[in-house]
C-alpha cells in the first residue's frame, strides 16, 4: 500500500493519506529507512517441500508440521509441485488478511477516483482556503 500511495499523482496523495491510517506510512517508512534489506527480507523463508508420498505414508507428521509452523507444506509429485497443504486456522488468517488488504485498496481507489472526478469537474479550491476551513472546524470542535 505504501508503494501504491507513493506512485499516485500528487493531487491524490492527500486523499490517500486521509484513507490510509497515518501510522501505516510512519511505521512502513521508518522500518524501511533504518534497515531496508533486513526488513525487505523479513518473513522470507524457504518453503517446506515434501514428496506427496510423505502425505500418503504419514499424514500425521505432515499434519503436525502444518499445525506447528502455520505455514504451507508444498507437496511434489515426480519433482513438480502438485499440492499445497496448510493448517485451516493459518489459512483462514491469511485469507482474512488478503481480504482486508483488498478492501483497503478498493477504498483507496475510490478515494482517488473521487479526487480525480473533483479535479475534472472543477470542484477544487486553493490550499490556503481548505486549510483555513480545517483550522476553523478544529477550533469549533475544541470550543464545543
Amino acid at each position: 500500500m505504501g508503494v501504491f500511495a507513493a506512485t499516485v499523482p500528487t493531487q491524490s496523495i492527500r486523499l490517500v493519506w486521509e484513507v490510509v491510517p497515518p501510522h501505516f506510512f510512519h511505521s512502513f517508512t521508518k522500518e524501511l529507512m533504518y534497515n531496508p534489506m533486513k526488513n525487505l527480507m523479513k518473513g522470507v523463508h524457504m518453503p517446506v517441500v515434501k514428496p506427496v508420498s510423505d502425505l500418503q505414508r504419514n499424514l500425521g507428521s505432515v499434519s503436525k508440521l502444518c499445525h506447528e509452523t502455520g505455514e504451507a507444506v508444498y507437496l511434489t509429485k515426480n519433482g513438480s509441485a502438485s499440492l499445497v497443504v496448510m493448517d485451516a486456522a493459518a489459512f483462514d488468517k491469511k485469507v482474512s488478511i488478503v481480504e482486508d488488504v483488498l478492501r483497503h485498496e478498493e477504498r483507496i481507489s475510490r478515494a482517488i477516483a473521487r479526487g480525480y472526478d473533483d479535479l475534472a469537474n472543477g470542484r477544487v479550491r486553493p490550499w490556503s482556503q481548505a486549510r483555513g476551513d480545517v483550522d476553523r472546524m478544529r477550533a469549533e470542535r475544541r470550543a464545543g
